[in-house]
């Protein structure tokens, strides 16, 4: 099997809701299954990102590093058998 991984962080407007929400996924199903691939669900990612210090020059304009926490919704297709 093959699989292809989309990130799906729909962008709706209050007065859409969970329904638009459930039409922008949809509409992505139904992009990739043109292609020939199989909707599997949505999984979140959470991903560590590292940023790194600097140390300036002597000192001025130094940055500490940073590690941030986030997550994403990722649509999962698949195709074969």
């Amino acid at each position: 099997m093959e699989y292809c991984c989309v990130p799906f962080m729909p962008n709706v407007q209050a007065s859409e809701g969970a329904k638009g929400a459930a039409d922008k996924l949809e509409k992505l199903v139904n992009k990739y299954a043109e292609q020939g691939w199989k909707f599997h669900g949505l999984e979140n990612v959470e991903m560590v990102i590292h940023t790194p210090g600097n140390p300036g020059c002597l000192g001025f304009g130094a940055t500490p590093a940073t590690r941030d926490v986030t997550s994403y919704n990722m649509a999962v297709f698949y195709s074969g058998s």
